[in-house]
């Protein structure tokens, strides 16, 4: 018996990654889900190759529902909805994780320019990344507030994410080439910052995850034909598997808004180190493409420039450059001076990292858009 156990829950995308991870954790720790995709037949894409899951989430019919749900689509909502109203009568969680990510858009590489973008494409990509989980909140977050409880919880990127530079905002990287799915993204935080509160009187609590650099579906195809194209990061490290997501969302699934753990953007990997989960070596995917290797501006051996010139992450959240371990995901992953630290020595860095005690809505993990 858990915390969850008996509670139904509703997730979007959870066919694959993410949103499959989530559906397998709620399910083991005891509760009932509506799992909700646009399709459930495999796409042959990295991590997307056989109907395991699927199977698996029909063989126990008394606490899953397996929907084949388009979250633009009104109908299919209502259906799903519906469904799982005339099963379990409730609905106590919600993720929202179904998004159409940049290189559906732009395939293979997803990266494109503001200016080349149609406006067919960002509507297409607010239909889902924004639209699609209002939809879906509308409706789920209703047997929420007639029992004063529950839980809404959305992922976005950290794209979409904007600090304050000597009082001027900027954003965390512009230089992704990533629109207009970050453009969503953020439309996506300032709606679940905004339902919040709108919703804390009827004790139901909303928050937003931001993830690690995640192997999603397709992931491998992307970045190896970015590689080919040039375009690869070598600075990037190797991906962290979907479930790093994990241990935050059933944290955040078990609260409501009398918790005070609502109305929150929570950085997972920074997360995850102050609960003593590890960071990125704990969750890394070994079988994700691992970036090319970095050579050096200078030419022949790194320059000291090179390797102590901050990452934008520690410029954001006003770190020293070689702090190794001030934000989950610095020094390292992106930080070129990472690849100067040994494994053994990132790891005890990861085992001294501090762990917050508690575990009560850690503020700061807290990124303020």
């Amino acid at each position: 018996m858990t915390e969850l156990t008996g509670k139904v829950a509703a997730v979007t995308g959870a066919a694959r990654g993410m949103g499959r991870a989530f559906t397998q954790a709620l399910l083991a720790e005891g509760a009932k889900v509506v799992a909700m995709d646009l399709s459930w037949e495999p796409t042959g894409f990295s991590g997307d190759a056989d109907t395991g899951f699927l199977d698996e989430l029909r063989a126990r019919p008394d606490d899953a529902i397996v929907a084949t749900t388009d979250v633009t689509s009104d109908a299919e909502l209502d259906a799903a909805y519906n469904e799982m109203m005339r099963k379990w009568g409730t609905c106590d969680v919600l993720i929202n994780d179904a998004a159409m990510r940049q290189r559906i858009l732009f395939p293979p590489t997803g990266r494109t320019t503001t200016l080349e973008t149609s406006d067919e494409d960002w509507e297409r990509s607010f239909a889902v990344n924004m639209f699609g989980a209002l939809k879906a909140t509308r409706r789920f977050i209703r047997p929420m507030i007639a029992q004063r409880s529950g839980s809404v919880i959305s992922v976005i990127s950290s794209g979409a994410l904007h600090h304050s530079h000597g009082g001027a905002y900027q954003a965390l990287r512009p230089n992704s080439r990533e629109m207009p799915y970050q453009a969503t993204k953020a439309a996506l935080l300032t709606t679940m910052c905004y339902l919040a509160d709108e919703v804390r009187k009827d004790n139901v609590a909303v928050n937003i995850m931001v993830p690690g650099h995640t192997r999603t579906t397709g992931f491998d195809e992307q970045n190896i034909a970015r590689r080919e194209l040039g375009m690869g990061n070598p600075n990037a490290p190797l991906p962290l598997r979907a479930d790093h997501m994990v241990p935050l969302a059933l944290f955040l699934a078990k609260q409501d808004a009398a918790s005070e753990v609502t109305g929150k953007c929570f950085d997972v990997p920074t997360w995850n180190i102050e609960h003593g989960l590890g960071g990125q070596l704990a969750w890394e995917d070994p079988e994700g493409t691992a970036p090319p290797p970095r050579v050096p501006r200078s030419g022949g051996s790194w320059g000291s420039a090179e390797v102590s010139e901050p990452h934008p992450r520690s410029r954001a959240r006003n770190l020293p450059p070689m702090c190794p371990m001030g934000d989950g995901r610095q020094a390292d992953s992106e930080h070129p001076a990472a690849a100067t630290l040994d494994r053994s020595a990132r790891m005890a860095q990861e085992r001294n990292a501090p762990t917050a005690r508690g575990g009560e809505g850690d503020r700061s993990s807290f990124l303020s858009p």
